[in-house]
Order: C-alpha cells, then structure tokens, then sequence
C-alpha cells in the first residue's frame, strides 16, 4: 500500500511537472486534457455476474488504453451507452448463434488487470479533417501526456477515422511512436471512404460503379425506413447518416486520392497495427443493358463505408468479419425454397438487407463478438507482455568427469553422509540432471549432492549463486538416479530483492491458516509460503513472470497476517553437464 500511494504521488508530480517521469500509480491521477478515464459502468458483468472493476496488473500497473472513435461518431462511457466503444457486444456473423450481451468493448479491456480505458472524444469536430487542433494534434498530446503519467506505453484502439487521426498524431512527432505498442482499428479508411467517395457520386451524378448502384439500389430498397439513427444496425439506419456527412471537410479528405489522405502518414514500422474490418457482400441483380432477369453480380461493400482493401492497407495483421446480403428477388425466392426444403444452412444464405444482425456493417464493428474477441486478445496480449518474466538458471558446478567446474573451490569434510535408502539413491529436488541426489541428515545441508564416480564421494552445494562445494564421504554407495519428477527451484530471487532457498528439514512454525514455510529469505521473518501438501504449487508458473506468497511464521491461534504475493525474478536449478 506505501509503495502504491509513493507512485501515485510520482504519477501527480509528474503531470505537474511534465520532464519528471513518473511510474504508475492511480489512473485516476492521469490529469491528461482530451481524454477521460472511462468508468466501470454497474451493467457491464464478468461471465460469474460480478460488475467489472479495474485492477492494476501482477506488477501494480495501469496500462493506458486510449479508445477513439470515428466520423461522426462518440467517445464518451456512460450509462447512456452512446459511444462507439460503449454498447453491449451483441451481434455475430453466425446467423445460427446468438450472443449474450454481459458487457461493451471498454468493459471487455477494463476486465484484464492493468487496463486502464480512456476515452478521446472529438464529435464536435469530426466534421473537420484528423489535422484539425482538436483532432490528431489533441490526440498526440494525449498521448505524449499518459505515456509520461504512467511511465507505460499506450495501446490505441481507434475506429473509422479514429485510426487516421492515430496515424496523424504519431506522423507529427518523430518520438511518439517510441510511446505507443500497438494500434487497432475498426475500419479505418486508409486509401478513403467508400461512402465518401460514393455519396459524393450519387449527389453529383457521376460516373456508376457497381459499388456505386449498389448503393443506390439500398437507399431505393431502404425508402421510408431510411434514418439517422445508428441503433438498429441496418443499412438503412448507416448510409443517410454518412451521405449527409459526405461533402463536409472531413467527407471531402476521406475520398479516394484526396491531397489530404496522400499528405497522411503511414503508421510508423515499430507500432504493431491491427487491423480489423467488415467484408460483406451482396447479391444484387446483373448490372448492364443486356443481364437477364435471372443473372447476378457478388458485388464486394466492405462494411458499406470503408472497402476491406482500405481498412485493412498497411496493417501487420488482419482479422475480417464476413457477411452477406441480397438485393435480388430472384436470389431471395430461390434461397427462400432452398431453407423450406432443407437443402440449404441458414449461414449459406445471404440475408435481407433489412436484416437487423449487422455485426460487418461500420457502425456495428465494436458490437461483432468475432471483432471484439480479437481486439481484446490484442490488449490483453500486450499488457501481459509487459511484465518481467522469471529468468530460469540451471546451475552446474561439475564437469563430465564429475570434477568442480571451473571457478569452483572445494573443501573436505570430515562429516560422514548417508545417499541411498534400501539400496536406491534419490534425486534431489531441486535437480533438472541425472545424478544429482540429496543425502542426511538435514544438519549437514546435503539435499543438492553430485555423485563422484567411485559412488562413495559427493560433492554438495548450498547456495547455487556461490561457486563453493563440499566434498563429503557417503556410508552408502550412491546410485545412478535421473532428475526429480517435478523440480522445484533450488533457490529463488524475488522482485522485492529478497533471496530464499528450499526448506532443507528442521522445525518451522505454522500458521493460522494453514500455510506451511516452503523457503527460508534473507529478509527478516518472513518466508516463502505453500499449501499443505497436495493443495495447489508452492509457485505460481501460469504466466512468464511466477509469483509466490510471502509472509511470516508464527504460533498464533488465529490471525496470522495475510501473505503478499511476490514475483520471482531468477529462479535456480541443479543441472548436470
């Protein structure tokens, strides 16, 4: 707790004084202009129903993850439930399969230790392009000042034009990316906006692409059910939206081979960019003078705003949700017989386009559970990956001829041992080698022995990180004996600076709730802790950095203080060469 309040108050001086690197603390305490720490809002529930909570990650960290929303779009995390990254993940690609929808996409990244969500919003803007003051620049200063408060790289999850203005902000300043991970966008249009370029064609009266009658064909077949508002998750409810939005400076930039777009810069090389995007594609009615009633054309609509090509240009990797849709009534009644006959699935047929599901379309990409998944794999991955990982040293103090390694000393002992028991030697458990065995009595510190070859010699060690051995004289002959069946750490250094060694016998008090001594430390009282045998490991190894508990021994009835968990930074084997 001490340790947690000095980083808080290293985090508050450093947004004071913007050259002092702090190293954590309360996110809370991030003073960062332009973006919010999003709640952990009381409806978004973990899979046992418990409502989500931030928590720092095994190191006492927070992990700024800064959301950014697109085109015409929201930021903001509140109960309203109006922002991009705030709505209940509730849509899949599976038309067969339903999602139960516990939580948003924030919920999803504040669920993993460490990541602490915060909200850039811009909607008042977002008619106005990424290099407005407000927009790329505000963002970058964002980022510069979280980078600085947490002493953490940022991760950046980015959609639409979210993903350009990231792209401005790190082009600007040369160091940026030095304080950025990973990105991932949702449909980002980085060669340009299908609606944009489209929409711009349709008022215009230019030239028709397929692209561009599709999109005709579904503000006709949209009609009166054509609305601004983005909840239902049909092409209806997306396109006027995007088509009133289309001729403003921001929809004039996001046109294909705008000066503006040219003028962006790519993501730099050392920032990993995930890209994640909509591929639909629909059955429409052959386009031409001469198509017959009964042809038709699979036209490619990306998410119906950003082609897939466009959202996915220059990522280092690629995740696509796919859909289909028909705007045929040929296609429609011969998929419509196929189901009543059975002969077809219903994920083979492409659905009506005033199907609600939507989880391709652009607005919908942060309610797709295929997308969310991914992305917040990617959060968790890299977070994760941000902690020390426990250093594993295999120590071998003899050579092949059973000899003291190289700077090794040795001392004769006069104190008699005893290696074998019913004519079997067993191995140490500390030993990862063959005939590394462990000896009596426990007084002599004898539990890491190597057998010499006259099988009446051994040369023991108590310390792996000292170059020292004991040459002792076993009563029994010694045998030949593999590695222990589950090595445990000879000796452990831990992230506190304490050094611990196995418990080598004697009597170690207990405790009140039952936690055995399992390795005596150098610091004072205090010792590695472990279940009574049988119940779980004495060390944790279920990520890369191990942990254990650590605390005290004592006598005492009832009350014993509860134990610490602690990372281990080294932790040391007997090794044969």
């Amino acid at each position: 707790m001490k340790r947690l309040m000095v980083l808080a108050l290293a985090a508050a001086a450093c947004v004071a004084a913007p050259n002092a690197h702090a190293q954590g603390g309360d996110p809370v305490a991030y003073k960062c202009p332009g973006v919010q720490l999003a709640p952990a809002l009381n409806d978004d529930k973990n899979p046992d129903g418990t409502t989500v909570r931030i928590t720092p990650d095994s190191r006492g960290k927070y992990v700024p993850v800064v959301v950014v929303h697109g085109w015409t779009g929201k930021s903001t995390h509140d109960d309203k439930r109006e922002g991009a990254f705030s709505h209940k993940i509730d849509l899949t690609t599976n038309q067969l399969g339903t999602v139960q929808a516990a939580r948003s996409l924030v919920g999803q990244f504040q669920r993993n230790p460490g990541a602490a969500v915060f909200t850039f919003d811009y909607h008042q803007r977002s008619a106005n392009w990424v290099d407005d003051a407000q927009i790329g620049p505000a963002l970058g200063a964002a980022i510069d000042c979280l980078h600085e408060a947490s002493g953490e790289k940022v991760i950046v999850v980015a959609h639409s034009m979210g993903g350009l203005a990231t792209r401005h902000a790190l082009g600007q300043e040369p160091g940026r990316a030095d304080k950025v991970s990973s990105v991932v966008t949702f449909g980002t249009p980085n060669t340009g906006s299908l609606v944009a370029m489209l929409a711009n064609a349709v008022v215009t009266g230019a030239g028709v692409t397929k692209q561009g009658a599709v999109l005709r064909m579904l503000l006709a077949a949209c009609g009166t059910a054509a609305t601004s508002n983005l909840d239902t998750g049909t092409p209806c409810d997306i396109l006027p939206a995007q088509v009133r939005a289309a001729d403003s400076a921001a929809g004039r930039a996001l046109r294909s081979g705008s000066s503006q777009l040219k003028a962006l810069k790519p993501f730099p090389d050392k920032v990993r960019v995930h890209a994640l995007a909509g591929d639909t594609a629909f059955t429409v009615p052959k386009i031409g003078w001469f198509a017959l009633p009964w042809e038709t054309d699979n036209v490619p609509m990306g998410d119906l705003v950003v082609m897939t090509d466009s959202a996915t240009q220059g990522a280092d990797a690629v995740t696509k949700a796919s859909c289909s849709y028909q705007l045929s009534p040929v296609r429609g009644a011969t998929d419509a017989i196929g189901l009543a006959m059975r002969v077809i699935s219903r994920n083979d047929v492409a659905q009506p386009v005033t199907s609600a599901m939507g989880a391709c379309f652009h607005g919908n990409l942060m309610r797709s559970i295929q997308l969310t998944n991914e992305a917040t794999g990617i959060v968790n991955d890299d977070i994760a990956g941000r902690a020390p990982k426990t250093t594993v040293r295999n120590v071998t103090p003899v050579d092949e001829a059973g000899n003291p390694a190289p700077g090794y000393t040795v001392t004769d002992e006069p104190d008699e041992i005893d290696c074998s028991v019913n004519g079997a030697s067993y191995p140490s458990p500390a030993s990862v080698g063959k005939n590394i065995v462990t000896c009596s009595p426990g007084a002599a510190s004898v539990d890491v022995c190597w057998a010499q070859p006259d099988r009446y010699t051994a040369l023991c060690a108590w310390d792996p990180r000292e170059k020292t051995l004991r040459r002792h004289r076993s009563t029994t002959p010694l045998f030949p004996v593999g590695p222990a069946e589950d090595p445990a750490p000879w000796a452990i250094d831990l992230d506190n600076g304490d050094k611990c060694r196995i418990r080598n016998g004697g009597s170690w008090p207990g405790r009140s709730d039952d936690l055995v001594g399992a390795y005596a430390c150098s610091g004072q009282d205090n010792v590695v802790l472990a279940p009574q045998a049988g119940d779980a490991p004495t060390i944790d190894k279920t990520a890369g950095a191990w942990t254990v508990q650590y605390g005290v021994l004592d006598d005492k009835a009832s009350g014993s203080p509860a134990p610490e968990t602690v990372g281990v930074r080294v932790a040391y084997f007997a090794a044969s060469p």
